[in-house]
């Protein structure tokens, strides 16, 4: 199963060792995918293994090891904590929420002049916080009258001065401009890159030169 060969990739050896071996199990085309799994590394293999814990014993062990590995690992831990706590929170806040207000409407029901006019005020204040947008009501957004006429094909800066030997390619939907290096602008006590130092996906670019 792929999924299984990504995570056995992510889980041995160092960045640039996984990194090409992303590259040659899923291509040049899923590039933004293997940027995102390098990125997530740790989190991915090792929040894995929580998820596939037999039980909260297991967890607990798990997150020992992570907690004794490092810094980085110690912070997913706190990070899982975090979030945890922070979801319950809002699900306690929310259940308070109705709870107080469900109470407020009762109170409120049972009568006229100021039975009335507390259930009005009942109804202003969820108005103000929102809870009444949240059990229905919702305000229409015209994206139309928002929308961006000319696309992503306008240019803020109507003059564009080139360097001199530069020349352009007009294609169907797009210029192509080829600007001449400029030897004089390298700095001396700058040092080129062998083109085999590179990653793998970047060398292709850069064929037939070794610097």
């Amino acid at each position: 199963v792929l999924a299984e060969e990504l995570l056995k990739i992510l889980s041995e050896g160092g960045d640039r060792d996984v990194e090409n071996k992303l590259l040659q199990k899923l291509q040049f085309e899923k590039f933004s995918l293997v940027k995102f799994l390098l990125q997530n590394r740790l989190k991915v293999v090792w929040c894995t293994r929580l998820a596939r814990a037999r039980d909260q014993e297991e967890r607990n062990q798990i997150k020992e090891e992570m907690m004794e590995l490092g810094p980085e690992l110690a912070a997913i831990v706190k990070e899982l904590h975090s979030k945890r706590a922070t979801a319950k929170e809002r699900e306690e806040n929310r259940e308070k929420k109705i709870k107080e207000e469900a109470r407020g409407l009762k109170d409120d029901s049972g009568g006229d002049g100021d039975g009335d006019r507390g259930k009005r005020d009942v109804e202003d204040r969820d108005l103000e916080n929102g809870w009444l947008q949240g059990q229905g009501q919702r305000q229409m957004l015209d994206l139309e009258s928002m929308a961006f006429k000319q696309s992503g094909f306008v240019s803020e800066n109507n003059k564009c001065e080139l360097p001199p030997g530069s020349y352009r390619i007009p294609g169907k939907d797009f210029v192509e401009y080829h600007v001449p290096w400029d030897s004089k602008k390298v700095d001396s006590n700058e040092k080129l890159v062998e083109i085999t130092d590179m990653p793998v996906w970047a060398q292709p670019a850069f064929k037939g030169m070794q610097k």
